[in-house]
């Protein structure tokens, strides 16, 4: 384990390349079916993608990592990114009209954030005393920042043969993208690098803005044996 010094002299050890292993293999039992998804899709307020447009040339831009998840992530505090979600509902194939994180929705086409040029990582598995489970992916262009930071902390998944996120190249025709994800978590996808608006869209969603899903800064049930491994939180 490395140990990291944090405000108010607190010790904390990240989890090495074995226990990540070990917990990347508990996701995995659980991970369930996998069902079709073509879009990356990220909430937040109406003020965030303004400030982006007139303040950050149009992008959003990579922040440091919160300290949800848990307790010894290597990437909290640390690695710079964006969250995304793919996660789809089972009866319409589409995103939820539903987010924690405001009301208003970027929406990027599956391939400009994930393709054979970008790097898939396993990052985290956790809960919040609740039945749902989280898992945590990176995407890193290959050869960028975020990248080289993951190669040497995260396990790499095969982009085309993973339990969680997927990307097949279609035989069949011009040979396009397939993407899946898993049905059974839901998957908090970090993008290390700037997202320019105009790869995408933004709207308005139609649904709640549920609150009590938001995993900022949440913080991982020590208790749950699906999700912890031996060495603790």
């Amino acid at each position: 384990m490395m140990a990291w010094r944090l405000a108010g002299g607190v010790i904390r050890e990240d989890y090495s390349t074995v226990h990540l292993n070990q917990l990347l293999e508990k996701a995995e039992a659980i991970a369930g079916r996998m069902l079709r998804l073509s879009v990356f899709y990220r909430n937040q307020n109406k003020e965030y993608f303004d400030h982006a447009r007139d303040e950050q040339e149009n992008r959003m831009l990579p922040s440091v990592k919160d300290d949800s998840g848990s307790h010894g992530s290597p990437i909290s505090g640390k690695l710079e990114g964006l969250f995304f979600s793919c996660n789809t509902e089972f009866n319409t194939g589409k995103p939820p009209q539903d987010s924690p994180y405001g009301r208003h929705r970027f929406e990027v086409q599956a391939d400009k954030l994930f393709n054979p040029d970008t790097n898939l990582y396993f990052g985290d598995f956790y809960c919040m005393y609740t039945a749902y489970h989280f898992v945590i992916l990176v995407l890193a262009p290959k050869g960028s920042k975020g990248d080289d930071f993951c190669k040497q902390r995260l396990p790499l998944l095969d982009m085309a043969n993973n339990p969680f996120l997927t990307c097949k190249r279609v035989e069949e025709g011009e040979g396009g993208l397939l993407f899946h994800h898993a049905q059974d978590v839901i998957l908090e996808v970090i993008y290390t690098e700037p997202v320019d608006l105009a790869s995408g869209t933004v709207a308005e969603i139609s649904g709640y803005q549920q609150m009590s899903m938001s995993t900022v800064n949440a913080k991982k049930d020590p208790s749950c044996k699906t999700c912890n491994i031996s060495v603790g939180r």
